[in-house]
């Protein structure tokens, strides 16, 4: 239309706000008055400049492709901006953390190490503080998933230091990874399991004190939501969501476990994935049915970059550890079965909660009313981030609490918790454009790095597919790709075996030159080399 290039009438009838008064605005223009126009009408939106510039780049007789169209990240407006600087060094246990973590893994993104060191302390405070609001009471537990391509952004070694720490001071509070419903309020109910070895019994003793106040950290969580599909786990996504809600009582009647009831649930989630994974979900049902707005979805902000790792071993801060300690056992009172610990309330400083309204409102109504730029699946996640960031001032104020009296939430705690609030929304944002990007080529190249790890090495399809977890219907097809592509040797030694593995190049060169290449290589090997 800018441009003076006849438009069907039925492809202005499709559009919707806010794009609609753009053409009415168009309309109503002359032909060289137009630009202007899209000028004007671009300035009454925040990222008008962005918008303006990218339709003046395309190229006005080209069929529009059907893709997706991101723009970047609204500014907050400045009335919901906290000062630069401010809340810096509150929490300082957090910044430990991270230093360290950064230490053993610096290939991890340091959104992630943040978000593990938050989920870390969620759930050592397994439900004993509150911020008794006016329209609900908030809990500090926290669901935070780390999403971002294999290897690259060293998701699982980041992951393990979080683990090992559990693991060492409080793995009473941690649920098996891989539970069916029934199976995850039969836990958090406290009913005993079946089968439970020796060495297991006193944990699980310990951990049913704080049987509805639990949390779950997995490597690879697409198996979360990826069987959300399956018949056996329908009702799971709305459990999860009241589970997190920290629900009073909670009830549940099944056919095999009879009645069940879960008491002041508090339930943490850490978990991984890669976007492939995550695409093999029901995407949609996750961004509307309310459970991933309850989600920190964190991405990685920039490119993968190299930092060499270090030589020696270093054990974990002697603070670090002396702070969970004191949480888990000293600081907040004691949980009993059946008997959960009263919760502490927390106080709220001077201005906290104008600033927290502040936030609330540009997020939940400012940002998302028409005209607006905000992907329509970020719609729960936008409405939820003011209570995400003070989860984490919560969070951030029992770190730096003494135990003595109730601890009050200063405006530096919030300032910080707004400005993490921040960056999960800048991430949410970017998980819309890695959803959305191709990624079918991800198990190819898991195949070929499997057998790179032994070059020139015969492995069966099994031994393959097995350490990958990966189908072996899948993997024989990508093996078969990857030999058509000639990047994959593969030989048949026996009738009902076929073994594969993968040569360097200069090395794959010399043997076709040699005439030693392998049976069942490509005649055109060398063709397919260049």
């Amino acid at each position: 239309m800018v441009a003076g290039v006849d438009v069907e009438e039925a492809d202005l009838q499709g559009l919707e706000d806010p794009w609609r008064s753009a053409a009415e605005a168009l309309r109503q223009s002359s032909n060289g008055g137009r630009v202007n126009a899209l000028r004007a009408w671009c300035d009454t939106l925040d990222e008008g400049d962005e918008i303006f510039k990218t339709i003046l780049a395309q190229d006005p007789r080209k069929q529009p492709e059907r893709r997706e169209v991101f723009f970047g990240v609204p500014p907050l407006p400045k009335k919901a901006r906290v000062a630069p600087g401010l809340g810096d060094g509150c929490g300082g246990w957090l910044d430990m953390y991270v230093a360290y973590a950064k230490e053993v893994s610096p290939l991890t993104p340091r959104l992630f190490h943040t978000g593990a060191g938050l989920w870390l302390v969620s759930l050592a405070i397994a439900r004993r503080v509150v911020l008794r609001l006016a329209h609900k009471d908030l809990y500090p537990n926290l669901a935070v998933l780390q999403v971002a391509d294999t290897t690259l952004y060293a998701k699982s070694t980041g992951l393990s230091i979080t683990r090992m720490l559990v693991q060492r001071l409080m793995r009473h509070l941690l649920l098996p990874g891989a539970m069916t419903p029934e199976s995850i309020y039969s836990e958090l109910a406290g009913q005993q399991p079946t089968m439970l070895s020796a060495e297991d019994v006193e944990d699980w003793n310990k951990g049913r004190d704080f049987s509805g106040q639990r949390g779950v950290c997995l490597d690879e969580a697409s198996s979360v939501f990826v069987g959300m599909k399956k018949d056996y786990n329908i009702g799971m996504n709305e459990q999860l969501c009241r589970l997190y809600d920290c629900t009073e009582s909670d009830t549940r009647q099944t056919k095999s476990l009879g009645r069940l009831t879960v008491r002041q649930a508090y339930w943490t989630f850490l978990g991984a994935t890669t976007p492939w994974h995550l695409k093999q979900a029901d995407i949609d049902s996750l961004w509307h049915t309310g459970l991933w707005p309850r989600f920190l979805l964190l991405t990685p902000a920039g490119d993968p970059h190299w930092e060499r790792p270090h030589r020696d071993r270093s054990d974990v801060p002697g603070e670090i550890v002396a702070r969970l300690e004191r949480l888990i056992e000293q600081d907040l009172p004691e949980s009993q079965y059946m008997k959960p610990a009263e919760p502490i309330s927390m106080g709220l400083g001077e201005g906290v909660f104008d600033a927290f309204s502040a936030y609330l409102e540009a997020t939940m109504h400012t940002l998302l009313k028409a005209p607006t730029v905000v992907d329509k699946r970020l719609g729960g996640t936008y409405g939820r981030l003011a209570e995400h960031a003070m989860k984490v001032a919560m969070l951030l104020t029992v770190l730096d609490w003494n135990g003595v009296g109730a601890p009050v939430i200063g405006l530096g705690h919030w300032a910080r918790g707004q400005r993490f609030g921040e960056q999960c929304r800048e991430s949410a944002h970017r998980l819309t454009q890695m959803l959305a990007q191709d990624t079918s080529n991800e198990e190819e190249m898991r195949v070929l790095c499997k057998l790179q790890e032994q070059p020139g090495v015969w492995l069966s399809a099994r031994d393959v597919y097995k350490p990958l977890k990966m189908r072996s219907t899948t993997a024989r097809a990508v093996l078969g790709d990857l030999v058509e592509a000639g990047l994959v040797e593969e030989r048949n030694p026996s009738a009902k075996r076929m073994e594969y593995r993968w040569v360097a190049p200069g090395e794959r060169e010399q043997e076709i030159a040699s005439g030693q290449g392998a049976p069942g290589f490509p005649h055109n090997a060398r063709d397919k080399l260049q």
